[in-house]
């Protein structure tokens, strides 16, 4: 039991979330809720004109980078950059993670030598799609910066 809470701990301060936002609000304090127990938030702001920036700023692990939009992926390697820690999980400002995962997440022995991916439910008002290539959708997002 306790090399598991041992594990968690360690595993918490070594991932950074990299995570992109532009007029978020509606999302954005739950999105950021379920990552609270992670050691840090990057958040690459692109110009929200809502209340996001002013949600994000109640986050204590949530550093806010107001940058313009240069693309994702190129945001994503800014982001990467200006994390502290070697591991990375990036996310969109709408995708929310259950608890289970986190936990998985946060329990993983991580290897350096491999990228880590997740199954995506993707929604439309709220009702889950399961066509058009969108279900069931996996994505590596969660790696070493330093390989």
């Amino acid at each position: 039991f306790l090399d598991s809470i041992l594990n968690l701990c360690y595993t918490k301060c070594m991932i950074s979330i990299v995570m992109l936002s532009k007029n978020s609000s509606q999302m954005i304090k739950n999105v950021l809720e379920a990552f609270k127990d992670f050691d840090e938030v990057i958040l690459l702001d692109t110009g929200s004109t809502d209340t996001t920036l002013k949600i994000a700023k109640n986050f204590k692990n949530v550093k806010i980078q107001q940058t313009i939009f240069e693309g994702f992926g190129f945001l994503r390697n800014k982001g990467a950059k200006i994390a502290k820690n070697d591991w990375i999980l990036a996310i969109d400002s709408d995708e929310i993670i259950p608890e289970k995962l986190k936990n998985e997440i946060l329990g993983l022995d991580l290897n350096p030598d491999y990228l880590y991916g997740f199954y995506f439910h993707n929604f439309y008002n709220k009702k889950l799609i399961k066509c058009c290539g969108w279900y069931p959708e996996k994505h590596l997002r969660l790696y070493n910066k330093s390989h």
